[in-house]
């Protein structure tokens, strides 16, 4: 029997065969559908949407859909997420980091042994002098002393020496926290948005893409031709069916990698979505999807983040209770599961797609009576609108030779697939794991 995981991994396997993945890249599905109309046909330079804020702003924690999960740790959105992980670093509360706690012990133990050593010293030569004659330093000058002096100045130094690496240490673990919490609050890296939900105006970190807005990218793959075809894109398409290889992601997400996925086709229907009739769908089924223009959307968020912070200060310290990566019962940012596991590099983007459903000739015409009568047919990440909906994601649908064929004519992209990468890499299995608390750190 097929499957709705079976579906939506073939497609991901076959859409990654278009697209090009960096070293610990990973393709997210999108679920709901999302238009890329952000901004509409007028945006405003240095513009920002809410749905622009919602769509990027999420800790890629659930391989299922764009959306947050709850992983420990993490509140709602990235921009928490990261200001949690700077918040839970041991720097700063010295009383509280157990790594400076650490080196204030050793500095302690190397004081106590250079003062027993010193007062061992003074005492013998004491008795040798009786107070007289040569003072300390000159007597331990001497040959006879050598061992003494060497042990005294070995005492010494690892005295100075922990004494530099605690103020080294204290240096470093201050004044860097400070400025990551000043650049996470500069209002340059803000903007207010109006939430549609209440109407209210709020304020949001910023995120940028390239291309700026998506009426620039419309516009270069039309030819300036706003609402016709992309007689400037790279037409394309991806086909898959029963045989065809599942896009895996376990590594990226761990035991949330097998996690189920909704369904791969549904019916959009007085503001809900409802499921279809599956009885009908023949296992031996084939679906192509064809698009006038595929597009990699760049993303990244504005400077109130920086992976640089993540890569020198990843490793800790934490405070008690947090770890880096996942450490018995911690909580933890990085790796499978942590709360600020990956960050969203690229969004894939479609132009007017058009999908060729074979999966036998009666289930062809349900999904076509569907059509005729609802407002919509979602299909995978893709939108066709009804022919009852009469909205601007109208399309075209027939069936013809046993086969459901259905055009996008829209005059906005889809957004099919999020591309996200580790914003702290795990280290290879078999490879010791980099420092987690602050116990461990150096």
């Amino acid at each position: 029997m097929v499957t709705q995981n079976q579906l939506w991994l073939q497609y991901m396997q076959a859409l990654t065969s278009k697209i090009t993945l960096g070293s610990g890249e990973a393709l997210q599905v999108v679920y709901p559908y999302i238009t890329w109309d952000w901004g509409g046909r007028s945006p405003m330079a240095d513009s920002f949407s809410y749905e622009e804020w919602m769509a990027l702003n999420v800790v890629p924690a659930d391989p299922t859909q764009n959306s947050n999960s709850s992983a420990a740790a993490s509140q709602s959105g990235f921009d928490q997420a990261y200001s949690n992980w700077f918040n839970t670093l041991a720097i700063g509360d010295l009383d509280k980091d157990q790594h400076y706690q650490s080196l204030q012990d050793q500095y302690n133990a190397a004081a106590t042994k250079y003062t027993q050593d010193y007062q061992n010293a003074q005492n013998t030569w004491t008795n040798q002098t009786g107070g007289t004659g040569p003072t300390l330093a000159a007597w331990l000058a001497l040959p006879p002393q050598i061992a003494l002096s060497g042990q005294l100045n070995e005492d010494l130094q690892n005295l100075t020496g922990m004494q530099t690496e605690l103020d080294n240490y204290r240096n470093q673990i201050k004044t860097p926290v400070a400025t990551i919490a000043s650049e996470y609050s500069n209002a340059s890296y803000q903007g207010a948005v109006t939430d549609p939900n209440s109407g209210k105006s709020v304020t949001v970190k910023l995120w940028n893409t390239d291309p700026i807005n998506p009426f620039t990218y419309v516009e270069t793959i039309t030819d300036n031709n706003f609402g016709g075809d992309a007689t400037k894109g790279k037409a394309d398409s991806i086909t898959f069916d029963a045989s065809s290889e599942q896009y895996t992601n376990n590594e990226v997400y761990g035991e949330g990698g097998g996690a189920a996925f909704l369904d791969f086709i549904s019916i959009e229907g007085e503001g809900s979505y409802q499921k279809i009739d599956w009885t009908s769908f023949s296992e031996s089924y084939n679906i192509s999807i064809q698009w006038q223009d595929l597009g990699t959307v760049t993303v990244s968020p504005e400077a109130w983040y920086a992976g640089a912070n993540i890569t020198s200060y990843g490793e800790g310290p934490y405070a008690t209770g947090f770890s880096a990566f996942k450490s018995g019962n911690d909580n933890y940012f990085f790796g499978e599961g942590g709360a600020l596991s990956r960050i969203y590099t690229k969004m894939i983007v479609a132009y007017r797609p058009t999908i060729t459903i074979d999966a036998s000739e009666s289930f062809a015409s349900y999904l076509y009576e569907q059509w005729q009568t609802e407002a919509g047919i979602e299909i995978g990440p893709f939108f066709f609108g009804g022919k009852a909906g009469g909205s601007s994601q109208q399309s075209t649908a027939s069936v013809s030779n046993g086969q459901l064929v259905i055009q996008s004519m829209s005059d906005w992209p889809l957004i099919v697939g999020m591309v996200s990468a580790w914003t702290l890499a795990p280290q290879p299995e078999g490879v010791a794991q980099v420092s987690q608390t602050a116990s461990a750190a150096k």
